[in-house]
Parts: C-alpha cells; structure tokens; sequence
C-alpha cells in the first residue's frame, strides 16, 4: 500500500544515497551510477502522482499519461537545478557540464522508472 509515510521514506533513501554518492564523488568515479538514481527518483515521483490521484477515474491510459507527465516535469526541473548547480559552481569544484545526451537520458530514466513503479504500484493504494 502507497502512504505519505512511505513515499517520505522513498525520497529520504534516495537522498541520503545522492548525498553519499556527491561527498565520495562516485558520480565521477563510476560511469553511469546515475541511471539508477533518475530510474529510482523517477520512480518514487511516480509514487507521488499515484498517490495524489488515488480518487480520480481516470481511464488506465490517461493515469499513466499523467503519471509520466508528472515525472517528467519535475525531472526537467532537477535538470534545471543541474544546470544552474554547474553554472554556479563549475570553476570552484572543477565539475564538467552535462550534455544534451545525458540530460534527454537522465529524463528517459526518470520516465521508465515512473512506468515500472505505476505498473507495480498503481493498484495498491
């Protein structure tokens, strides 16, 4: 069953997860370790849609529609934060800027962890 309670535990895991991986600089250390990390925020914002939604009729279509939509909403605006992050702090940490490759895959992961959670999810609410 979806509770606030467990969608707050989602997000504090996957916080306290960035948090580790940004202090021991994994992100530049082992390629590609945020794929899981957009698969699973994706997935946990996904969790938020569903649980907003639980009262509404949509048909299944347009739930999981809106439950993408969602999702890639607020993972355009992590890119934005991203970006601004690496405008405002590229030359102090010497951090390289993300390309449109990464930032179109980022949203790819943010998505297909948002259907995988609503096909899992999507019923226990």
């Amino acid at each position: 069953m979806i509770t606030a309670r467990r969608i707050v535990l989602w997000f504090a895991a996957i916080l306290i997860v960035h948090v580790v991986a940004v202090y021991l600089d994994l992100y530049d250390r082992i390629p590609n370790i945020d794929i899981p990390m957009h698969f699973l925020g994706g997935g946990a914002v996904s969790l938020i849609s569903i649980y907003l939604t639980k009262n509404s009729k949509f048909k299944t279509w347009q739930y999981l529609i809106f439950v993408l939509g969602f999702t890639i909403i607020v993972g355009i605006g992590w890119e934005y934060f991203e970006f601004a992050v690496d405008q405002i702090f590229e030359d102090k940490f010497g951090w390289n800027r993300m390309t449109l490759r990464d930032t179109l895959g980022d949203l790819l992961y943010d998505g297909l962890g948002a259907t995988i959670f609503w096909v899992v999810y999507k019923d226990r609410i």
